[in-house]
């Protein structure tokens, strides 16, 4: 019985991911996963109970690639492990995609609303440890936000990974303070607007 609702699952992620979440519906789901809209609603009854366990499932896939990517680049300094971390975040867009699916669908569900925040809530001690002595509450709601709009430029953007890596790092300059900013790249002083 579990792995047909994780089948579920991850059919409603995959579609978020490819189409976002215009037309996330049962039956859509139901079609991806191989199965009858009457055999969804038996693990899944209400709409709000598939985007609720699909939130989930994000947050708990983000947090193992994240801690993956962390083990896998065993950087010599925390500001190098920030920088990764952040950019294979921001430049996942299909991830980003089904993000932002997600806070389109809790804007119609207080449900899903309440799994969305969770899921924020979650990813608040891992932006902690990536900051490091800096990650008080403030600059974790500031990079929370960030991230957020980061993502959310990607989709429409489309940069490359060398860029997305660039943005973190005016994005780290900033959160270690006004030295950071004096070194700021020539262009953005000349008057040019960074994302």
């Amino acid at each position: 019985m579990a792995d047909r609702r994780a089948e579920i699952v991850r059919a409603a992620l995959a579609f978020l991911r490819e189409e976002g979440a215009q037309g996330l519906s049962q039956v859509e789901v139901a079609k991806r996963a191989g199965m009858r809209q009457g055999h969804l609603t038996y693990y899944f009854p209400r709409k709000a109970d598939l985007v609720a366990a699909v939130a989930r499932e994000l947050q708990q896939e983000m947090h193992r690639e994240l801690m993956a990517l962390v083990a896998r680049e065993q950087p010599k300094n925390a500001r190098e492990a920030a920088a990764a971390v952040l950019t294979a975040h921001i430049a996942d867009d299909e991830r980003s995609r089904a993000l932002l699916g997600l806070t389109i669908e809790s804007e119609r569900d207080p449900e899903a609303h309440d799994v969305l925040i969770e899921v924020v809530e979650q990813g608040r001690p891992l932006i902690a440890a990536l900051l490091g002595p800096k990650g008080d509450e403030v600059a974790i709601d500031l990079v929370t936000a960030a991230i957020w709009g980061l993502e959310l430029q990607q989709l429409f953007r489309r940069r490359n990974r060398a860029e997305v890596r660039a943005v973190v790092e005016r994005l780290l300059d900033w959160i270690d303070g006004p030295k950071a900013h004096r070194t700021a790249p020539k262009k953005a002083r000349k008057g040019r607007r960074s994302p």
